[in-house]
């Protein structure tokens, strides 16, 4: 196999080509150099779409509470804190992915757009 360009690694009944040589250089040429606590514009842009849909979740269950019976106010709270549990742990995955942060760094910053809610 010398003369393949890549080498392929089989795990779980997936092949996975791994590139070598010229053609691996060239991937971390053009790959961005990532470090922890390098923030990216994917940072911005994640932590900024979070805080004003936390802060639009707030008003609505006010809303619900000041307009509606206080048991219609609870069941809008457990149907926001169902749809923001997913999408938390997509933007800290993101944050931990493409936006640069570290754990803590996306935990932190995520815990604080969460306080918008309030």
């Amino acid at each position: 196999d010398a003369a393949s360009p890549a080498e392929s690694n089989i795990e779980l009944g997936v092949i996975h080509k791994e590139p070598r040589g010229a053609a691996a250089e060239k991937q971390k040429a053009l790959a961005p150099p990532q470090q922890a606590g390098a923030f990216t514009a994917v940072s911005a842009f994640v932590l900024v779409g979070d805080f004003l849909h936390n802060f639009v979740d707030g008003i609505v269950i006010a809303a619900a509470f000041d307009s509606c019976s206080s048991t219609l106010g609870w069941e809008i709270t457990a149907i926001t804190i169902a749809h923001e549990a997913p999408q938390e742990i997509g933007d800290f995955i993101t944050l931990v992915t493409k936006g640069g942060c570290s754990y803590w760094q996306a935990l932190t910053l995520n815990g604080l757009g969460a306080l918008s809610a309030v």
